[in-house]
């Protein structure tokens, strides 16, 4: 049984559930390479100057280094797995790679070059690497490991009007791990992302609305929180007790929406 949403509307600066990812590499050189690359998030248009923005990167350490900066699509599987997928021909990235000095700041454009027309909102990542390439000026001291960094940001196309739309679309009790537990699916048919920020949750019988459950956002790991893409679903479990197993449930939720 679906029921509407409880939202409070905000729009705090943007979350690109930006991730910040160190790989090890053995390597000669013990200097930590290090870099910085804004904004996290951004929304662009179709079309028109706003199908254009432009990214920052700075080389905060001692030494030169080597960026790419590469363009991928980002779709969302039920339980929360996001597929990517190389994008280069929707967008014109420039530069793609650069060498940086110390200390040096390097703008990069980045141009949807995709349809004019979209119904609905499009997501993106846009990844900005750092690439093991040795300089002749650097000084080498034996076996060491260097950490690579790689910032992944989030890049939106927007239809107009964008909106997000999200309910539960089915709840089911199962059994799990031989104890009584809910499966339920959230749904955001609406043109737009939305992050589930301080989401909460009452699970009741349906024949009997007074014998409930309530869940706090720190008792909903995998969807408090996350960011639900349009048209995306996400599938969720969660424990019952005893007086709810088997019987018919319905859910009520409420959320801050944030972009």
């Amino acid at each position: 049984m679906n029921h509407p949403w409880k939202n409070r509307l905000k729009f705090p600066p943007k979350s690109g559930k930006t991730t910040l990812i160190g790989i090890l590499l053995i390597l000669t050189a013990v200097p930590l390479w290090a870099f910085r690359f804004q904004p996290i998030s951004a929304d662009l248009a179709p079309r028109g100057p706003e199908a254009v923005h432009t990214f920052i990167a700075e080389n905060t350490g001692s030494d030169p280094i080597a960026l790419r900066v590469r363009m991928f699509t980002r779709e969302s599987r039920l339980d929360g797995r996001e597929v990517n997928r190389d994008a280069a021909d929707k967008f014109v990235v420039f530069p793609q790679q650069m060498v940086l000095r110390p200390g040096q700041v390097q703008a990069i454009r980045i141009q949807w070059r995709g349809p004019e027309q979209i119904d609905r909102e499009q997501a993106f990542r846009i990844v900005a690497e750092q690439l093991p390439v040795e300089f002749e000026s650097r000084q080498t001291q034996g076996g060491a490991i260097n950490i690579m960094f790689r910032y992944r940001g989030a890049v939106y196309i927007l239809p107009e009007n964008p909106r997000h739309q999200v309910a539960i679309r089915s709840i089911t009790p199962i059994i799990q791990d031989s104890k009584p537990a809910a499966e339920l699916i959230f749904e955001n048919s609406g043109n737009a992302h939305t992050i589930l920020n301080d989401l909460s949750l009452t699970i009741s019988a349906q024949d009997n609305p007074d014998s409930t459950i309530s869940f706090t956002p720190e008792e909903l790991p995998g969807i408090a929180g996350e960011n639900l893409l349009a048209g995306a679903l996400r599938r969720v479990v969660l424990p019952l007790p005893d007086h709810l197993a088997g019987r018919g449930l319905s859910a009520e939720f409420s959320f801050t929406a944030v972009r």
